[in-house]
């Protein structure tokens, strides 16, 4: 996205019981950067997941969020290069 802002979201609704069961939203700038916001399942809870990765490296991860309602609103706010 070359200039402005963009909001883009959505109402997730998923009741993840297996590992790595995920439903969500991704951000991808190219193959090698992107954002991931996702209500995953994790050691056997679900949780919302917030993760960066920049030059096909993880980047940050924050702390994981027990959620154990069925939905959960998402969404991102990008502004050229910078996305919340």
């Amino acid at each position: 996205m070359k200039g402005g802002e963009l909001w883009v979201g959505a109402y997730v609704e998923n009741k993840p019981t297996e590992q790595y069961g995920h439903a969500g939203l991704m951000w991808f700038y190219d193959d090698d950067n992107f954002v991931v916001i996702n209500k995953e399942c994790f050691g056997g809870k679900a949780s919302i997941i917030f993760f960066v990765e920049k030059e096909s490296k993880p980047g940050q991860k924050f702390p994981d969020i027990h959620w154990d309602a069925e939905g959960a609103w998402m969404r991102f706010r990008v502004n050229g290069t910078h996305i919340v």
